[in-house]
């Protein structure tokens, strides 16, 4: 390895580093919104209309699951709403696993409490937050090892 004069290759490398830095940065100072004025007004309105201000929360009384059963549990939104998120609330003994906790349909929220392999029972909630509206929900189904 000789030290002295950089390559022909390492040349080129560091042109075209020093471009790309200097178009992201001509870009950024041109292209990054830094203020209201710069948005349209009709966007701006959308925007303030489907703030978190119109939102629900919901949450189910406890429910106990014995131990050695499994239980679920769901809440529900409202009618007319939708699902923004949800969970739970619950402390698992030994033994106690949440099997579930995922959206169901596109307005309520399940949990799965598992106490099969527990002494103690458990007490459980489930949490949803919802919206006004209706949206198409994809439920994704993930196995557990």
């Amino acid at each position: 390895m000789r030290k002295g004069r950089p390559t022909p290759s390492m040349i080129v490398a560091v042109m075209a580093l020093v471009v790309a830095l200097g178009g992201t940065a001509v870009a950024a100072s041109r292209y990054v919104i830094t203020s209201q004025s710069q948005i349209k007004p009709s966007v701006v309105s959308a925007l303030a209309a489907t703030s978190r201000g119109a939102e629900t929360s919901i949450l189910t009384n406890p429910v106990t699951v014995k131990a050695g059963a499994t239980r679920s549990i769901s809440a529900v939104c409202l009618k007319g709403e939708h699902i923004v998120t949800g969970g739970y609330s619950a402390e698992l003994p030994p033994g106690a696993y949440v099997e579930a906790d995922a959206p169901a349909l596109a307005s309520s929220w399940i949990v799965v409490i598992n106490a099969n392999k527990s002494t103690s029972d458990v007490s459980a909630q489930a949490k949803a937050l919802c919206a006004a509206g209706t949206v198409p929900l994809t439920v994704r189904t993930v196995n557990a090892p």
